[in-house]
């Protein structure tokens, strides 16, 4: 059996070159990971769905973020603000079946769209530096959860908007990176609860995961330690530049198509 009938009969990459790109993608976004925790969904699924299916791409990521959780709790456990976390957590979850009811019914090309749209004001939104209200209130913070856990359900990126949402309040830095590790964990469970409900799972996907997850894994602790050494600042600018290209690529290539 050749490499392209062994990667088209167990992973959902069709090519070594596929393959290759995949291998890069998520060791880079995983060093973002491992620095900032939000990100590495946005950069994985914007930079695979013009070329690999955008529902596969979602359904790989959440599955990594698990794990990349997982692995990053035991560094941050001290600092994770648990009453930012609950209230955030219960609104995503609750609203999560609606976002991955949508993604198992809506059309591949349309989701493109709708995540291209989706990054391209986000980054913005970040880039001119539109302060939120500081302390938000549990209301607030439940109807925030709410609307990542509709977008975290339909793309896997919800994280760019509750970053978004944190970093405009009073709460530091540290306090941030660590709820999001442990809120990702919790909602992408969420995810994979629904997903896997509406059938949207296959083995190719799990066994991608599987493949790419020791790449991911040298990502993160090289991010971890670029943490401690660079400006938070720089590394976000950096990634939110790259997304908004890759929104436009993206966005550009559905509407030719």
């Amino acid at each position: 059996m050749s490499l392209p009938e062994l990667l088209q009969g167990h992973l959902f990459v069709s090519t070594p070159l596929q393959l290759a790109a995949l291998f890069l993608i998520v060791f880079l976004a995983a060093i973002v990971r491992g620095a900032i925790v939000f990100g590495f969904s946005a950069i994985v699924v914007a930079s695979t769905s013009f070329w690999l299916s955008p529902i596969a791409s979602v359904c790989l990521t959440v599955i990594l973020e698990v794990i990349a959780s997982v692995v990053m709790y035991r560094g941050v456990q001290d600092d994770v603000d648990y009453k930012l976390l609950l209230p955030l957590s219960i609104g995503t979850l609750l609203a999560s079946f609606i976002g991955v009811s949508i993604l198992a019914a809506i059309h591949p090309d349309l989701l493109q769209i709708l995540i291209a749209l989706y990054l391209a004001i986000i980054c913005v939104l970040s880039l001119i530096k539109l302060q939120l209200k500081p302390n938000p209130s549990t209301l607030r913070v439940g109807i925030a959860g709410a609307i990542i856990g509709i977008i975290n359900g339909m793309s896997a990126m919800g994280g760019l908007f509750v970053a978004f949402f944190m970093a405009g309040s009073s709460v530091p830095v540290a306090k941030i990176r660590a709820t999001l590790v442990v809120y990702f964990l919790v909602v992408e469970f969420a995810f994979l609860t629904s997903a896997l409900m509406n059938n949207i799972y296959t083995m190719q996907i799990f066994w991608t995961s599987l493949v790419v997850a020791p790449v991911m894994f040298i990502g993160i602790a090289i991010g971890t330690k670029l943490f401690n050494h660079l400006s938070e600042e720089k590394l976000k600018k950096m990634i939110l530049y790259s997304l908004i290209l890759l929104s436009a690529v993206g966005l550009l290539k559905t509407l030719l198509i």
